[in-house]
């Protein structure tokens, strides 16, 4: 099981072995106005574990896409056009000190309070 920032899929409770998570509402009365409530806070978990997990792997793939760069097995095509204008240490500069900093940012700060509100 996997957990992101301490969030798991509601679908982990129903498990044995989820005994030592208690953090999601369950009704102990099946009165469908209680069950309606457990029901709507899975989904907001849900959606909390897919926001933190996208993430997760959008800055995961930049990660790799950087290695790639700088191994030299990356899989750009760049149009003959723009071949002129078109260097891999440009690419990389631009992972290194924009993208993979901005998605940390992000991974770090605003998924987190996004899925406070």
């Amino acid at each position: 099981m996997e957990k992101y920032d301490g969030l798991v899929w509601s679908d982990y409770f129903y498990l044995e072995e989820s005994k030592d998570l208690e953090y999601l509402y369950f009704s102990h009365s099946d009165l469908s106005q209680f069950v309606i409530i457990e029901e709507e806070m899975k989904d907001l978990n849900d959606y909390c574990v897919l926001c933190l997990s996208s993430v997760k792997d959008k800055l995961n793939n930049l990660d790799q896409e950087l290695r790639d760069f700088k191994a030299g097995k990356s899989n750009v095509k760049v149009p003959e056009e723009f071949r002129e204008f078109y260097d891999p240490q440009d690419v990389v500069m631009g992972l290194e000190e924009f993208e993979i900093p901005k998605w940390d940012y992000i991974q770090c700060s605003m998924s987190k309070s996004t899925v406070l509100f």
